[in-house]
């Protein structure tokens, strides 16, 4: 798709813009990749990704971008909507597979994803529209983890629940110091300390390789007026294995929902 404007310059200096419709179901054909060649060859895409037939809709009636006349349309899986017409688009069952046909399939630059939203906060009304600094996944709370409450020396008063989103901090020595303790928290709202966190996440995400941290917490970092700094080391371990084995799972049966779409195109 070509960006509309008066001025030819101007247009031809954009970059060339992909549109990837998500819709719920599958297709059998593999992409025309002469077709997908000749897209790429124009240089790298911005991906617009969308959800629903009204934000589609609104796209094609706004006139901000008109067909690219030599490839106006790019069917992927060999399925289409009558509701639709003209983008290029694609039957997929998820916002991340659609996004990763993009990444994977086209020479994209960058992704702008546009929809409608509820508000959950009141000072957002009716027309505003939000540009969020930071997005989390919370469709999911509970895994279904049954943390231990209990090892063989102590049991505790509550049963432990798993927390998301907090500051952590590493540090080289065992926190064992009841007013640095404090100072960390009140100086940066840090909720844990350890010794190895800092270095596995730098190390990890230098060459651009996601990570995910779980730390069970055993002691208070010198705040604790009875529990040993290390009584409930093996509680804790067994804890955090516990949550990052149900995270590995999750990760495990989307992969293998991906494989089985793929295996059906």
């Amino acid at each position: 798709m070509e960006h509309s404007s008066s001025s030819a310059s101007r247009s031809s200096a954009l970059l060339p813009l992909l549109m990837l419709f998500l819709l719920a179901g599958s297709g059998a054909a593999l992409p025309a990749h002469p077709a997908i060649d000749r897209v790429n060859r124009r240089g790298p895409s911005l991906g617009l990704v969308m959800s629903y037939v009204d934000e589609a809709t609104a796209l094609q009636a706004s006139g901000y971008f008109s067909p690219w006349p030599v490839l106006p349309f790019l069917d992927l899986y060999g399925t289409s909507a009558p509701s639709i017409s003209n983008p290029p688009y694609a039957y997929l069952l998820n916002a991340a597979v659609t996004v990763q046909t993009l990444i994977d399939v086209f020479t994209v630059s960058g992704i702008v994803h546009y929809g409608t939203a509820g508000s959950s906060n009141n000072s957002m009304s009716f027309g505003d529209v939000s540009v969020p600094k930071l997005v989390a996944y919370t469709g999911a709370w509970t895994w279904k983890v049954k943390l231990e409450k209990c090892n063989d020396t102590f049991c505790l008063p509550a049963t432990p629940q798993v927390v998301y989103g907090l500051k952590g901090a590493s540090d080289d020595m065992f926190l064992d110091n009841a007013e640095y303790r404090k100072f960390l928290f009140r100086e940066f709202r840090v909720s844990t300390v350890d010794e190895e966190s800092a270095a596995v996440v730098m190390t990890t995400t230098s060459p651009g390789i996601p990570v995910i941290v779980f730390r069970g917490v055993s002691d208070l970092a010198g705040g604790e007026p009875t529990w040993s700094s290390t009584s409930l080391m093996n509680l804790a371990s067994i804890n955090a294995l516990k949550v990052a084995v149900e995270f590995i799972s999750t990760i495990g049966n989307q992969k293998s929902i991906m494989s089985a779409e793929r295996s059906n195109t």
